[in-house]
């Protein structure tokens, strides 16, 4: 009887010390009827992977702000990211709130995905990641960051903006690389400030 299968196959799934079904040791071959009748006994973590729920619009995880206000505008862009209709303004919105809320990180993940999409970018969504990244202690990543964005700029013949020089000077100062910091100064410098 398929049912008694089931409950003994079931009965026993959940007896390994390894909490997976080892259906093939028990010399039961499940037909498909079977494996309905265990998915609505067993628990998934017992047994069977059910689907797993994404986040919506299928954000990645790495990219996904679990927990912030603003899960629904990640999940905007990206769905419009992906067919290629991201608005400049509403991406940069993303990244100023993704960097003032304490994760540069994740605002590093998702401004080389908006540029790998094509979004022009203003130098201030930069200037604020980069400065994310300095309050947080990570003046390295930052310097990556802005490295890689002023060879972008210059390419289209713009630059970036002198805070982002500012940001990682002073960061550097802060932890005794005075070399470093006098480089970024330099830099600063060359925009011509009032």
């Amino acid at each position: 009887d398929t049912s008694t299968l089931v409950l003994v196959t079931a009965e026993l799934a959940m007896r390994s010390s390894r909490r997976r079904c080892h259906l093939w040791r028990f010399g039961a071959i499940a037909s498909a009827v079977t494996v309905l009748h265990l998915r609505k006994i067993l628990v998934a973590p017992l047994c069977f992977a059910l689907p797993q729920v994404s986040p919506p619009n299928d954000v990645p995880a790495d990219l996904f702000p679990a927990g912030s206000d603003f899960e629904d505008l990640a999940a905007q862009i990206h769905s419009d990211l992906e067919i290629r209709t991201a608005d400049k303004a509403v991406c940069q919105d993303l990244l100023s709130k993704l960097a003032e809320s304490g994760d540069p990180l994740l605002a590093s993940r998702w401004l080389r995905k908006m540029r790998a999409c094509g979004v022009d970018l203003d130098p201030n969504c930069y200037e604020a990641i980069v400065a994310a990244h300095c309050l947080q202690g990570l003046a390295t990543e930052g310097e990556m960051i802005l490295e890689v964005h002023a060879k972008e700029l210059a390419s289209e013949g713009r630059r970036p903006s002198a805070a982002s020089y500012g940001s990682l000077a002073e960061t550097f100062a802060e932890r005794g690389e005075v070399e470093k910091a006098q480089e970024y100064l330099k830099n600063m410098k060359s925009f011509d400030l009032p």
